[in-house]
């Protein structure tokens, strides 16, 4: 067994030793090891590991095992006086496991960045000879990640000159709550999209804004022998998607004119809208009705039809639409159809305002 196998091992069976400890009454370290003898094993455990890394670093520097190379800067993490906590073992634990084909270092670098500043409990930050250090980054690189990740809200920093510090950025809460909200929407909705389907024989689905972009994340497929291929987590098309038309419904128009020149308005089919001032025209048309429509703009001989769920303060959440041929039955009233995604529409806002 190779320096660099012993040590993927080591870390898998330290973290499973840590993971007993925290589980109350979960295992017999819980009744036989206390909280001193614990912290005693932790101390024994990272400076065994420490060499166990140095080990693994000798040993790469003479030959190669394949993608199982230590980890660069491990050796300025062997010498570093910041104590080995579990996420730092899990972080290379997992880093050494990483596909190389599959893995683009310099992001690899910028979320262990985030990680390591993520693990000091200061109030102040961190400093950038710091970071270079624990992460074995040179100081010009680890600047550049952080000066990219702060343009984006990911970290902030405060100071100047060698008082610089560095912390986790506002951005992350933003971020944070998207997904989270997008977590909850979409359970939350199921039970709406499944009543949906079931009274319009039609597939729903659930949209969000992502970007400049219509996103579904949640779907339910019309009860019938027919499936449409109606991926999840696939960008829409804002102009031509009635999903897209409906999360725009509330936006202005200056707005809408903004998202359109980011995206473009590529067309699809002959009923593809190709100008912003027809695009326009429609939207007005889907605010006066109450539903946007896509009709054969996607994909010929489909339809859908959307409208906009909204939270306690009016705002748009999401979009709720139906999909189907145009020339099936479902859609022989339309107007029955859009006044049930209305009722459907409705009664989800009402229950994502009362959660909020």
């Amino acid at each position: 067994m190779t320096a660099s196998s012993y040590v993927v091992g080591f870390m898998r069976e330290w973290r499973r030793f840590i993971a007993r400890d925290q589980k109350p009454g979960g295992s017999r370290w819980r009744n036989h090891v206390t909280r001193e003898e614990l912290d005693e094993r932790v101390r024994e455990t990272n400076d065994l590991l420490r060499k166990v890394l140095s080990r693994v670093i000798a040993e790469e520097m003479q030959k190669d095992v394949g993608s199982r190379q230590a980890p660069a800067g491990l050796q300025r993490l062997c010498s570093s006086p910041k104590p080995l906590t579990s996420g730092i073992i899990n972080r290379m634990y997992e880093i050494a496991n990483l596909e190389p084909k599959y893995t683009v270092q310099s992001l690899v670098r910028a979320l262990n960045l985030l990680n390591v500043i993520s693990d000091d409990s200061s109030q102040d930050g961190m400093a950038l000879t710091e970071l270079a250090k624990i992460v074995g980054m040179s100081k010009g690189s680890v600047f550049s990640s952080l000066q990219t990740l702060a343009a984006f809200g990911i970290v902030s920093d405060h100071g100047s000159g060698h008082g610089r510090r560095y912390r986790l950025g506002l951005g992350l809460i933003r971020l944070g709550n998207r997904a989270a909200a997008q977590i909850t929407i979409a359970e939350v909705a199921r039970p709406h999209l499944e009543a949906l389907s079931a009274d319009t024989g039609l597939t729903s689905r659930l949209a969000m804004i992502q970007g400049n972009w219509a996103v579904a994340v949640a779907r339910v497929d019309a009860p019938g022998s027919i499936q449409l291929n109606l991926g999840l987590g696939e960008r829409e098309w804002p102009h031509r998607s009635a999903l897209g038309k409906a999360l725009l419904l509330g936006s202005r128009n200056d707005n809408i004119a903004s998202i359109l020149e980011h995206t473009g308005m590529a067309g699809q089919t002959s009923h593809t809208i190709a100008t912003l001032q027809d695009f326009l025209v429609n939207i007005e048309h889907s605010r006066a009705r109450g539903y946007a429509l896509d009709d054969e703009e996607d994909r010929d001989g489909i339809m859908c039809v959307a409208v906009p769920v909204h939270n306690q303060a009016g705002d748009t959440l999401a979009a709720m639409g139906v999909t189907g041929l145009k020339a099936g039955p479902e859609f022989r009233d339309l107007s029955s159809v859009a006044r049930a995604l209305m009722t459907r529409s409705q009664a989800l806002s009402e229950e994502l305002s009362a959660s909020q």
